[in-house]
């Protein structure tokens, strides 16, 4: 049985193929993908395979809660970088993301830490309705939304 690599190009065949053997059925349309277009060779060296291997390794040990604490992170100062007028649109969406993320976590998180989360996300919200009033030019009212929730 062949070994193939999922790229986003195509399926890439990896291991030592003699050279006088014919490819594999589909092996053109499989190298098709791009990065067959920028002189990358489109099978994988046993090495690089190593590596790969070890890499997914790596990430397979980190916890999938750690993974996502840090996804959380990282939209919340995405989120914040876009508080402006003209880059809402961008700051609700990392948002709504960290609100995703929160509630696909569910009750995996510690309460000490969820409670974090929460206030978090109302700071968001509060942030994002301040600017978006100011953007209004009704700084002073009261609404607005962040992400589509009434929650705070």
């Amino acid at each position: 049985m062949e070994r193939k690599l999922w790229t986003p190009g195509g399926d890439v065949p990896v291991g030592k193929r003699d050279s006088g053997a014919p490819a594999p059925a589909g092996a053109d349309e499989a190298h098709a993908g791009p990065h067959h277009d920028h002189g990358v060779p489109p099978e994988l060296t046993e090495e690089q395979v190593a590596e790969i291997r070890a890499a997914l390794e790596q990430l397979k040990q980190i916890p999938v809660e750690e993974l996502i604490l840090n996804e959380i992170n990282t939209l919340a100062q995405v989120a914040q970088l876009h508080l402006q007028p003209g880059e809402l649109d961008q700051s609700r969406l990392a948002i709504d993301a960290v609100r995703a993320l929160t509630a696909a976590a569910g009750d995996r998180f510690p309460p000490e830490l969820h409670a974090q989360l929460d206030e978090l996300m109302s700071q968001l919200q509060l942030a994002y309705v301040q600017v978006a009033s100011a953007a209004r030019g009704d700084a002073g009212a009261p609404g607005g939304d962040a992400g589509g929730s009434s929650e705070a």
